[in-house]
């Protein structure tokens, strides 16, 4: 994707990753997102991601939750396994934190011998967030995208793709493998093409390039 025309988001609130997965650059304000996916697609996230929230507090007592300073952002992120395994990142997508990672997944990864690295993306959960952005129009902006018009915004993909290359960078993590789900795949196609000599392999989840003429998830 061009770096003015990335099919990118900024995403901010507690919310499951609710929009279409070929996302726009947009501002969140942090909850700003939470609603907006809400109104598209509906469903209960409440309950949802206080249960998120309780078992977030329990991680972080038993110290694999934790945050970094990289790409000049606050990440939060959240390990298992051991760390003499080789490296797996997951990334979610739009508006969605790294509790929508599952954790039986996450703990069947690390007994298969991985260590496995879930966090928030910039602008979501407990990472840094975007406030002063603003709240964005989720639907004029897709209609924009659609006719071929620019979307600003104060950040894109590769500013999200960066942000996990800077948490690689912070753990002392030369080389992982890279799972990014929905607008998550496309952060981890970003990453893999800007920085190779850190992704081992990459797997895109129901998701895109952004190339016109391709399905949109």
């Amino acid at each position: 994707c061009a770096a003015d025309r990335s099919p990118g988001s900024a995403a901010g609130g507690r919310s499951t990753d609710a929009a279409h997965p070929a996302a726009c650059p947009l501002a969140w304000r942090r909850g700003g997102v939470g609603t907006a996916a809400r109104l598209l697609v509906g469903g209960a996230t409440r309950a949802i991601l206080s249960a998120s929230d309780r078992r977030r507090e329990r991680e972080r007592e038993r110290g694999s939750v934790a945050k970094v300073r990289a790409n000049g952002i606050d990440i939060e992120y959240e390990t298992t396994g051991n760390p003499k395994d080789p490296a797996l990142l997951l990334v979610m997508g739009l508006g969605a934190q790294l509790t929508l990672w599952p954790d039986a997944l996450c703990d069947g990864l690390a007994q298969r011998g991985f260590y496995v690295i879930r966090h928030d993306n910039r602008d979501v959960g407990l990472s840094t967030d975007f406030g002063s952005s603003g709240v964005p129009n989720i639907m004029e902006a897709f209609g924009r995208l659609m006719m071929g018009k620019a979307v600003e915004a104060p950040y894109y993909l590769k500013d999200m793709a960066a942000d996990a290359a800077g948490l690689l960078a912070a753990l002392d993590i030369d080389r992982a493998h890279v799972v990014g789900a929905s607008m998550g795949g496309m952060i981890v196609q970003l990453l893999a093409a800007q920085y190779p000599s850190l992704t081992r392999s990459m797997v895109s989840i129901m998701s895109t390039s952004g190339r016109r003429g391709l399905p949109m998830g």
